[in-house]
């Protein structure tokens, strides 16, 4: 229980975890707790008790946090391994918890060890990726000073393009029938916005001290409306943080600010990432849809490209499941060789399209594995076109991202926030484990 005594500003974060990927064998990991970089909350905790390869755990490389490993040393010199035939096993978090010598040179002896691997020793081959990416702890440099460069961004007159509005995960399912939104930031009653921007959330902070203007985006909130005039409400009040993204290089790293919280991603692994996304992007598609005509909605679009190029709109047309009893969309567009077609106008940075990322894998996944979703999606494309070819049969080969950034500026790593390549990479690898094609097209203005 003398942990409980000891100061949690002492505390080094990522300490035990930091050791363990440098002395754990990889191909014994017999306990990993990892998490995606989202709101969800939701964690996962694989144990093996004889131990498996890292690889086996099934983490994503990109876009996904170890905040826990377990397993068995090997190659270290320690009291406890020295005097003992069998293997050692050690658990890495922000603590690390470890078998040490009793005796007062034992125990001096094995924490200088562990003390030296620690500031000299590398990453295992096969455990790097997960010192690459982690969320900063409150508190934790330099935490202080992103919060002032972000304030600086959010007083700046024109807001630089390494901020952008963000939509939480806890308003996704609202976001296609949202028709208002009521925002307050700082004093007063909210205001009602039909179609929330940037502006209407950095506006409000222009005009306040810099040292108040995270605090005011701490405690306001944005909510979505069903009407037009604010009054239905569609979801809860999500804190204004929640609806900004941002990105800070600072040092060796890159620091991004996603839905409240502080994220740190090596340059090097980034790298990594980018010139992956940039092979499927230069993949290019098969397929090339229309220009977006300015005055059009995301649902006009869809109409107007199917009726231009002979495709059939599956745009708001949910399927309802024993799996989704909610409803989800198998697609927007259904392409000429039964490709789904998922198009998305990201009218302010990239940051909206994580979800269409995501909801690319959701869709091929019920079509494969849920018969009642399969006859669904088929009765809908016959109500469409009766003549269309398809039948009971379907499987899904093909997904494509149809996507028009703002000004329709060309699909690039440099036009893409870091967590949206994260998010495409995750949905192209593992729609390709299910021998699903992925292709990203871009929509011209």
């Amino acid at each position: 229980m003398g942990h409980l005594l000891i100061d949690r500003g002492f505390i080094e974060p990522g300490f035990g975890l930091a050791f363990a990927v440098r002395v754990v064998d990889p191909g014994k990991v017999r306990q990993a707790t990892h998490r995606l970089i989202d709101t969800s909350g939701r964690i996962n905790r694989s144990s093996v008790p004889s131990g498996q390869h890292i690889r086996a755990f099934g983490i994503e490389e990109y876009g996904e946090i170890i905040g826990r490993l377990t397993g068995e040393l090997r190659g270290v010199s320690l009291t406890f391994t020295r005097r003992r035939d069998r293997a050692a096993s050690i658990a890495g978090a922000d603590a690390l918890k470890i078998h040490l010598g009793t005796s007062t040179e034992d125990l001096l002896t094995d924490l200088r060890e562990i003390s030296r691997i620690c500031a000299q020793g590398s990453p295992v081959p096969g455990l790097e990726f997960i010192t690459q990416t982690r969320a900063l702890k409150a508190g934790e440099e330099p935490e202080g000073e992103l919060n002032q460069k972000l304030a600086e961004m959010l007083g700046a007159p024109e807001p630089p393009d390494t901020l952008a509005l963000a939509i939480p995960d806890a308003c996704l399912a609202q976001e296609e029938t949202a028709h208002s939104y009521r925002v307050r930031i700082g004093s007063g009653r909210y205001q009602v916005i039909d179609d929330l921007t940037l502006a209407d959330i950095v506006g409000p902070l222009r005009n306040l001290p810099q040292e108040e203007r995270l605090e005011a985006l701490r405690e306001g909130y944005v909510q979505m409306c069903s009407d037009a005039e604010g009054k239905e409400e569609a979801s809860q009040r999500i804190k204004a943080r929640n609806w900004i993204t941002a990105e800070i290089p600072l040092g060796a790293g890159r620091y991004v600010y996603h839905q409240g919280r502080w994220y740190v991603v090596g340059e090097g692994h980034l790298d990594a990432l980018r010139e992956r996304v940039r092979e499927i992007l230069e993949r290019g598609s098969s397929l090339e849809l229309p220009p977006w005509p300015r005055e059009y909605k995301e649902d006009q679009y869809n109409r107007y490209a199917a009726d231009q190029l002979g495709l059939v709109c599956m745009d708001k047309k949910s399927l309802h499941t024993k799996q989704h009893p909610h409803g989800i969309e198998a697609c927007d567009l259904l392409g000429p060789g039964n490709e789904l077609i998922h198009v998305k106008r990201a009218k302010e940075g990239s940051t909206p399209l994580s979800h269409l990322f995501a909801q690319g894998i959701i869709a091929v996944d019920a079509l494969l594995n849920e018969p009642d979703a399969r006859e669904k999606f088929v009765q809908q494309v016959r109500e469409q076109n009766p003549d269309w070819p398809i039948d009971e049969t379907f499987r899904p080969r093909k997904v494509v991202y149809a996507i028009m950034l703002k000004s329709g500026e060309a699909i690039t790593v440099k036009s893409l926030f870091t967590f949206a390549q994260v998010m495409l990479y995750r949905a192209v690898t593992t729609l390709q484990r299910l021998n699903v094609e992925v292709e990203v097209v871009g929509i011209p203005r």
